[in-house]
């Protein structure tokens, strides 16, 4: 068990990543979970805190012989998008409530994966990496997953795709559409013929029968 002290706070480490961005630690302070990332650049940390909903605290500390920030987030109870066996009426909500609340921010996060989303049992989707922050833009899924396919089409095919800026919202939904469908639908993992018909005019490639908005997939998942 290694020790790391946080100012005040000392922590027990019990796992330990070390990815492209950082070392990741999953840590028990005071009896609770947490996960804590240390990486380089302060100022960026604190840039990305204000929009990281489970943060619990941000700060500096001395790592390998060198001062460097750290993220304290809450543990999440739940499971990786990955290790879910369909895409049912919940899923789908809690994949476009997020994708709303990334459309209203100033900031859109482009390291979405299915390997580091975690659908929670109080039924929100987390990121447990926040290290793709850019600047607001439509593109947050089609810089991650460039390649997808939606109804045999490739994703470059949608018009105006190779404008980086030219996105919208009906974009913005074709390629969370196309993500849905390649995880779950073209391999028949979801609940039901209505969650699939809702991805496929989600990822329409002719955008008049396409959803023109998230208001309107948020009525017919609750219709």
């Amino acid at each position: 068990m290694e020790k790391l002290s946080l100012g005040d706070i000392t922590v027990s480490v019990k796992l330990k990543i070390d990815g492209r961005f950082g070392r990741t630690f999953i840590v028990l302070i005071r009896r609770k979970a947490y996960i804590l990332k240390i990486t380089d650049g302060f100022g960026e940390a604190i840039t990305k805190a204000e929009h990281m909903p489970h943060l619990y605290k941000v700060g500096m500390l001395n790592y390998d012989k060198k001062e460097r920030a750290y993220y304290l987030y809450k543990f999440i109870d739940g499971h990786f998008i990955d290790e879910l066996p369909i895409l049912n009426r919940e899923l789908l909500r809690a994949f476009i409530d997020m994708a709303s609340e990334i459309d209203s921010l100033d900031y859109a996060i482009t390291d979405i994966d299915a390997k580091n989303m975690i659908f929670s049992k109080d039924k929100k989707l987390y990121f447990v990496d926040h290290d793709g922050i850019t600047h607001k833009g439509i593109a947050f899924l089609r810089d991650c997953y460039p390649y997808s396919e939606c109804e045999n089409h490739p994703l470059e095919n949608l018009p105006n795709s190779s404008m980086k800026n030219a996105y919208d919202v009906p974009t913005e939904i074709y390629y969370l559409g196309a993500f849905l469908y390649d995880k779950f639908i073209k391999t028949n993992r979801s609940e039901s013929d209505e969650i699939k018909n809702i991805v496929s005019k989600m990822c329409a490639l002719d955008r008049s029968d396409r959803f023109v908005d998230f208001a309107s997939i948020k009525a017919a998942i609750d219709g």
